[in-house]
């Protein structure tokens, strides 16, 4: 009896904590290794992601359009290419979402 009540409460306290660690990780930022939103670190970690996404994008560009003339239009590798380049679209698009959210949460704090 004793060791059944020993195992619910170690599990209890476990769940417990985990639920409390969880929540206080969501609240602090995006992900628990990031800055915070709206901070010089913050904005120099888009910077450089949006550089990475654009260079990301040109190449899948290229790859697309060597695969058209290699395989034609329709080809299963352009197909993939056009999904790798609209998913890298989106990115862009989220981040750039997020860099003017930066934007403004640091001009709230200014005022």
């Amino acid at each position: 009896m004793n060791l059944d009540f020993r195992k619910w409460f170690l599990s209890a306290t476990l769940a417990g904590s985990l639920v409390m660690g969880t929540g206080a990780a969501v609240a602090r930022a995006q992900n628990p290794g990031e800055p915070l939103p709206g901070t010089r670190a913050d904005k120099i970690e888009d910077k450089q992601d949006a550089q990475q996404l654009h260079q990301r994008i040109l190449a899948d560009q290229q790859r697309m359009q060597s695969d058209v003339q290699q395989f034609g239009r329709k080809s299963p590798q352009v197909r993939a290419d056009r999904r790798q380049l609209r998913r890298d679209r989106q990115r862009m698009k989220r981040l750039r979402g997020d860099r003017q959210r930066d934007q403004r949460i640091r001009n709230r704090r200014r005022n």
